[in-house]
């Protein structure tokens, strides 16, 4: 599985109210993770110290995702 076969479900548009496109990160926020072949998914939640998103074609995905 790769980054590209991730996505983010709750990923909307800019201007709607998400994370996507915000200049100012909430090191607080959790984030659930579907991918059970990352290094950072432990018990559904993303552990990763940074996330990245990229959006693609009206969708995302993570672009911090790396393989077991």
């Amino acid at each position: 599985m790769s980054s590209n076969e991730t996505e983010c479900a709750s990923y909307a548009p800019k201007g709607t109210q998400n994370a996507i496109g915000t200049t100012t990160p909430n090191p607080s926020l959790e984030i659930a993770c579907s991918a059970k072949e990352c290094v950072y998914n432990t018990d559904h939640k993303c552990k990763a110290n940074n996330v990245s998103i990229n959006t693609m074609g009206g969708g995302a995905a993570c672009s911090t995702f790396t393989k077991r």
